[in-house]
């Protein structure tokens, strides 16, 4: 890839959403000067995003947008427990993070649910499709974002953060010196970071392909006007290890049980 592609790939669509986040999760950004201390870089392996199939914030819109730069659908899977639709989006420069598309089917939701993400994501009856790193066009109010609380994790955060990254993850395969999770936890908690072990600190893949440890997530005040105030979990600061397949090449994708890249 040229520099030039890779250059307008970096200024159009990594930053931007990388100091959104940053905003958002600062304790990203410690993370990540911390590890460049002890490494020559740090690259992250994906990028996550959510969305909700509305027509015009759906995970189509957004693949649509990722293909210009592009991206293509490497891996999908569905949970229809949780009424999700999970996209796999790969780059074919081996330097630019990959993005996983979470959409949620706004039809599981309750129907005042349904309306609140209709009124606060469209601007008209004909609302134009969204871009990357949107926020809805209207706040939620206190009572709206505790009705979609209750209802829903996905919709709520969608309500306040849209389609901004909802984390990003460090590739740990290409640290230099903490390149094995042992060594990263080991570091991560001597700062005093605190990490996630509900499922175990290092969580392993059911086809164990990939290992991953995800920081606790951090919180900020949201002012939702008329003096409404609550604190909220604006996302977390994830790690991803990637194994080699029997090939004897790195497993790229993130859902599929076959070990074949």
């Amino acid at each position: 890839m040229s520099p030039t592609i890779y250059q307008t790939i970096l200024s159009d669509l990594i930053t931007p959403l990388w100091v959104t986040y940053c905003q958002r999760v600062p304790q990203a950004l410690k993370i990540y000067h911390l590890l460049e201390g002890h490494n020559k870089r740090v690259i992250h392996d994906h990028i996550s995003l959510r969305t909700v199939n509305l027509p015009w914030t759906s995970s189509s819109v957004l693949t649509e947008q990722l293909e210009q730069f592009g991206y293509c659908i490497r891996d999908r899977a569905s949970c229809p427990k949780d009424h999700l639709e999970l996209y796999w989006l790969h780059h074919p420069a081996l330097e630019v993070p990959a993005i996983l598309i979470t959409e949620l089917d706004v039809h599981c939701l309750s129907q005042p649910s349904q309306s609140i993400m209709t009124q606060i994501t469209s601007e008209s009856s004909n609302p134009a499709h969204w871009s990357l790193d949107q926020t809805p066009p209207h706040k939620p109010t206190l009572q709206q974002f505790e009705t979609l609380q209750s209802d829903n994790e996905i919709a709520a955060w969608f309500s306040l953060f849209g389609t901004s990254a909802h984390y990003f993850s460090v590739s740990v395969n290409h640290l230099g010196r903490q390149n094995d999770m042992l060594k990263l936890v080991k570091l991560l908690m001597e700062e005093g970071f605190a990490l996630d072990n509900r499922s175990g600190l290092i969580r392993e893949s059911a086809h164990q392909m990939i290992e991953q440890v995800i920081s606790l997530p951090d919180q900020m005040e949201v002012n939702f006007g008329s003096q409404e105030k609550a604190r909220v979990s604006t996302g977390c600061y994830h790690f991803t290890l990637r194994f080699k397949n029997p090939s004897g090449k790195l497993y790229k994708k993130f859902f599929s049980c076959t070990k074949a890249d």
